[in-house]
């Protein structure tokens, strides 16, 4: 490959007059740009690469697109599932689904294998991304398999592995090249010298490319996402050391760790937003949360926990999943899952930011305020030494909690995971040792190895083994290796990527959480599984039953 020509360095950038808008563009550009992200792991040389592209690009249409995918989004108005895709492409390649899905557990992406099984040319595209789309991606229809088929086919004849790999990417949304949503941010925050905190909040939802200019995307802040903005939300270290760590115990505050989402409740200008952590407005989802609100007269930004509370009793993750991502919430459901906020911390009052004051002074100005308010604050546990602290964290799972916060009484509100001043102090996990009985291939790095497991549970009889859950994380390279081989020599059956082992190996595996579910065989379902070891010291027949399994829906 030729080596493309040196871009403008950032800093030079600044200093110098960009270029006119283009008038033309070529997707050839941003191709390129996809094959350099993907062929470095460096994390500075990434942004650079990406700031360069949108220097030269200066405003065009295409690098509103290409921020658009890079975001991760997914071209929409084409009703294609990635699986419509593949069968076009096995039809049009005469390949078996035995054939393509051995290369794709192999790969370990789908639209990297169409593209590695497809290229046999390097033509490049020399119209825009938008016309790109317009006169070859949108004329696919799901309901004319034949229009579709010839459409593809013409692609997957014209263009090289970048081109195609970028074509599929656009159709089944995710690039999965190592650039995340928050360093294509960081890179436009530097570039044109915006707040982060403002882009995050803007690319919180997808923005709609076709009705976009690049000027919108780069704006400064507008009064309405002023006025919406939350905090950068300050996240607690896990504390691995309470003995070193906690010095002067008089210094800090203990709370429990509950089990919800953790959210910003903003009232500014009368207007109301709830904010979840992960980024997303859910005002919808919740509307007793933003009535309650209503009945405020003051302006507000409160930090706490989203849970359901009823009568006095806080429910677990399982009930408030039930109201997640409603778009509209019944009275019944209002009824039987009512929400409410477990305040941790006050923010701002009356537009004033009290982040930078003491932890101590922003929980004396909340106990004034939730005189006025149907929320619930946090309350400090009581304790005097660090035996008192042990006792709590092993008292967590009978309050339904997840062990304890501690928080230094002194400390300001910081933004993002910042040691030192606020630790979470998890209860252990539970365990149940299981038995493998399927395996498939990995994905990205772990592609070609067999790790992702499920694995079964005695039934009470202890006459059969019922499937209860999958994991995947937990076992290092050489175990990985160790059972891949083992995997491969010991296979009953195969359907797909997936393969019926023998059920011949127990493995310990801890998980947050246990709840009843009808969608699962087991009748249950665990929270964030992981494998913590494999136990070569049992048999299957020690594996744990059912029974055991359901004792812990008590804990």
């Amino acid at each position: 490959m030729k080596t493309p020509r040196p871009c403008k360095n950032i800093s030079q950038s600044r200093v110098l007059i960009f270029p006119p808008q283009k008038s033309w563009c070529e997707m050839k550009e941003y191709i390129q740009l996809i094959k350099q992200l993907d062929t470095t792991n460096k994390t500075n040389q990434k942004k650079k690469l990406i700031q360069d592209y949108l220097v030269r690009e200066n405003g065009s249409q295409d690098a509103v697109w290409a921020v658009y995918f890079l975001l991760g989004e997914k071209l929409k108005g084409i009703p294609f599932r990635r699986k419509d895709l593949k069968d076009i492409f096995c039809k049009v390649h005469g390949l078996s689904d035995e054939f393509y899905t051995e290369n794709r557990s192999f790969v370990g992406d789908s639209s990297e294998t169409m593209a590695l099984l497809a290229h046999k040319n390097t033509k490049l595209i020399r119209q825009s991304i938008p016309n790109f789309i317009k006169k070859r991606l949108l004329l696919l229809d799901k309901n004319n398999v034949e229009k579709s088929e010839t459409i593809l086919k013409e692609l997957w004849e014209s263009y090289d592995f970048y081109t195609l790999f970028v074509i599929h990417k656009m159709l089944s949304g995710g690039l999965r090249i190592g650039v995340s949503k928050n360093l294509v941010i960081k890179a436009m925050a530097e570039l044109y010298e915006i707040d982060e905190d403002i882009l995050q909040q803007r690319f919180i939802q997808a923005f709609d490319p076709w009705q976009t200019n690049f000027d919108e995307l780069i704006a400064k802040a507008s009064d309405t996402e002023k006025l919406s903005q939350p905090y950068p939300f300050y996240l607690a270290s896990p504390l691995s050391s309470p003995e070193a760590t906690l010095e002067n115990l008089e210094d800090w505050r203990a709370e429990w760790k509950w089990d919800g989402i953790r959210v910003q409740l903003i009232k500014r200008e009368n207007e109301i937003y709830l904010w979840s952590r992960g980024g997303e407005i859910i005002n919808e989802s919740f509307p007793d949360i933003i009535a309650a609100a209503e009945t405020l007269e003051q302006s507000f930004v409160l930090d706490g926990e989203l849970l359901i509370i009823k009568d006095h009793d806080i429910q677990d993750f399982n009930s408030l999943q039930k109201r997640l991502r409603r778009k509209t919430v019944s009275k019944k459901m209002l009824l039987d899952l009512p929400a409410n906020i477990l305040v941790y911390d006050l923010l701002e009052i009356e537009g004033k930011d009290l982040r930078s004051t003491p932890l101590k002074h922003r929980l004396d100005q909340l106990e004034k305020f939730s005189r006025h308010f149907s929320f619930q604050i946090s309350k400090p546990l009581p304790f005097s030494n660090l035996h008192d602290l042990k006792h709590l964290r092993e008292q967590a799972r009978e309050f339904n909690t997840e062990g304890l916060m501690l928080k230094r009484l002194d400390s300001v509100y910081r933004s993002g995971r910042k040691t030192g001043d606020w630790w979470k102090w998890k209860a252990d996990p539970f365990s149940l040792d299981l038995v493998l009985t399927y395996a498939q291939a990995g994905s990205g790095r772990r592609s070609g190895l067999h790790t992702d497991y499920t694995f079964a549970i005695w039934d009470k009889d202890k006459s059969q083994l019922i499937t209860l859950t999958k994991a995947y994380s937990g076992l290092t390279d050489q175990e990985l290796n160790k059972f891949d081989q083992w995997i491969k020599s010991n296979t009953l059956e195969r359907f797909g990527p997936v393969r019926r082992v023998k059920p011949n190996h127990v493995f310990e595996i801890h998980f947050e959480g246990i709840a009843p579910s009808s969608r699962h065989n087991s009748g249950l379902a665990l929270r964030f599984p992981r494998i913590h070891r494999y136990r070569d010291d049992k048999t299957i027949e020690e594996a744990n039953t059912l029974d055991d399994a359901e004792k812990l829906l008590e804990l």
